[in-house]
């Protein structure tokens, strides 16, 4: 390892996975992300999808990298399995009450990206997230578009409606 200052607690991980005198800048080009991006996974605040990848590259948990950071781990929401029934009208509505919430702690995650917030269907599916479906429809428009669902709908897995 090089002189440059790596926070103590990261020596014995690293040391697992580079040759000795690698800076930060030879380790973060091997990872393949920026050495600004890299730093700031070691020191201080970034995106979770940058994490997992320093965490993938080192061959430990994400939980570890959190840990070695001195942080609690907080991993990205993932809807409850039964989330799936959710009509698409519902969907918009539950994204746009976590858009919300998200903009009243905007300031706590500044320098968060987008890639770390979890998509409210399934990935495997490759549809757009609903993240990038826009703002909700306004609820007249919502509430038409709810009584014009057929009556040939399965049921939906909810007890609300």
């Amino acid at each position: 390892m090089s002189d440059e200052a790596i926070p103590s607690q990261w020596l014995p991980v690293l040391e697992q996975r580079f040759e000795p005198g690698a800076s930060l800048r030879d380790m973060a080009l091997q990872i393949g992300m920026p050495h600004p991006t890299f730093i700031r996974v070691l020191k201080g605040k970034t995106s979770h999808r940058s994490i997992e990848r320093v965490a993938a590259f080192l061959r430990i948990p994400v939980e570890q990298v959190y840990e070695l950071r001195g942080e609690t781990p907080t991993l990205p929401y993932s809807p409850p399995e039964r989330s799936r029934h959710l009509s698409t009208t519902q969907r918009i509505a539950v994204d746009a009450v976590i858009n919300a919430m998200l903009e009243s702690v905007a300031d706590q995650i500044a320098d968060d990206k987008p890639d770390n917030v979890t998509a409210l269907h399934p990935r495997s599916q490759g549809a757009a997230t609903w993240g990038n479906a826009g703002p909700p429809p306004p609820v007249e428009e919502a509430d038409a578009a709810s009584r014009r669902r057929k009556k040939s709908d399965p049921p939906e897995d909810h007890p609300n409606e």
